[in-house]
């Protein structure tokens, strides 16, 4: 009889581990279910206030689409730089709805959805499954209200034109079809944002790099340099355009972007602590809870960068790792030229914006150091981060003083 019953649990047990392993071979399945996950998580603990409005710049866009055409509303600039895919959707949702707001809004938190796990379904690119999820889950948890809105789904973009560059890094896998290629096109021309675009000029450039590019063969890699011309010409247009955000370049900025890699990374790695950290300092009003947190953020950055230099050397997958850090550059100085983002005013230890610690200027950056810590990090450490990330959002939901 016990004989029978241990035969019974070694056969269900293994049915069960093959239903696993043939669920785990189904990415298609998978994908589509943590994009569902995210987007209802998206609508249930971040829109914490009417869905059925417009906020901020959706306003002007709405005014845009109800008093232009197709073309002119495609081609109008949002803050100088050009974003047709997003104006393009914006216009046909908003002509031809009855509930444009609510049905914008939805449809944003599904995209979002899937540019987060479209990593998911990339072969080429040579992350475990499980790591592929708590990825996808920290970018698309991460806890910003502002990238709730429909003219910030250019961030998400960026994500997934990232990912199509880091799958052609074992080999070019140009897309045959022009249809395709197209759309691929347009995709990075909707990036709109110079730091994103500039990020991602950085990333093709890289992936000539590790595959070494030569001008004889100039003819196989057509296709990537035409992307560069074109993300180089956004970027260009959106600073000859008239409504572009001014630049703030002085020997003040670089020495703030220069100190500001000493607390970066903690804030990145760490935001639970840092944005806790940064919420007692404004209660306490205290110089000492100030220097013992600035020092906290110092001591763990060195630690980091001391951690990333040891270990470059034994990692497995280096191109990987060449590959983001390329693209981190024009980005972390965006933080710091920009006036928006709240760290071109002052330096790091005089920085009272708390919501700068979580917002969409940072999200790229934080999207690229994920994707460094899965180089060199293990499981484990993902998923503390994912863990931070939903305790932000709990205790936003809970006291949304805090942000």
């Amino acid at each position: 009889m016990s004989n029978s019953k241990n035969f019974t649990k070694k056969k269900f047990a293994s049915v069960a581990s093959q239903h696993i392993k043939d669920f785990q071979k189904n990415t298609s399945l998978i994908f589509i279910l943590v994009s569902a996950l995210i987007s209802i998580y998206r609508l249930i603990f971040m829109w914490r206030i009417s869905i059925s409005q417009f906020y901020a710049d959706e306003a002007n866009w709405a005014v845009v689409a109800s008093s232009s055409s197709f073309i002119q509303n495609a081609f109008t600039p949002d803050a100088g730089y050009w974003v047709p895919l997003t104006r393009s959707v914006f216009w046909i949702v908003f002509n031809y709805s009855s509930i444009p707001e609510i049905i914008l809004h939805l449809f944003g938190c599904l995209i979002v959805g899937f540019c987060c796990s479209s990593l998911i379904l990339f072969r080429n690119i040579k992350i475990k499954l499980f790591k592929k999820v708590v990825v996808a889950l920290c970018l698309g948890c991460y806890q910003s209200f502002d990238l709730l809105l429909w003219m910030n789904l250019n961030y998400y973009l960026f994500i997934v034109c990232c990912f199509l560059l880091l799958n052609q890094l074992p080999q070019n896998e140009v897309a045959k079809s022009k249809i395709r290629n197209i759309f691929i096109v347009l995709l990075f021309i909707s990036l709109g944002k110079p730091q994103l675009s500039l990020s991602c000029c950085f990333l093709v450039l890289a992936v000539l790099m590790i595959r070494n590019f030569r001008l004889a063969s100039i003819r196989e890699w057509y296709f990537e340099i035409s992307l560069i011309v074109i993300l180089v010409t956004s970027v260009l247009f959106s600073r000859i355009n008239s409504n572009h955000l001014e630049l703030q370049i002085t020997p003040e900025n670089f020495l703030y972007a220069f100190t500001g890699v000493l607390a970066i990374p903690f804030i990145l790695f760490l935001p639970l602590f840092a944005i806790g950290n940064a919420k007692m300092s404004e209660m306490f009003s205290n110089t000492i809870y100030d220097w013992a947190f600035n020092s906290a953020s110092i001591t763990f950055s060195l630690a980091f960068f001391a951690f990333l230099i040891l270990c470059s050397k034994c990692i497995e997958n280096r191109d990987s790792l060449k590959f983001f850090s390329l693209g981190i550059s024009p980005l972390y100085a965006s933080l710091f030229i920009f006036t928006n983002t709240g760290w071109a005013s002052n330096y790091f230890w005089n920085n009272s914006c708390i919501s700068c610690m979580s917002s969409r200027h940072i999200f790229p950056l934080y999207f690229l150091a994920i994707m460094i810590l899965e180089t060199h990090a293990k499981k484990r450490y993902l998923f503390f981060l994912l863990v931070q990330i939903l305790c932000l959002n709990f205790i936003y939901l809970v006291e949304r003083q805090i942000f």
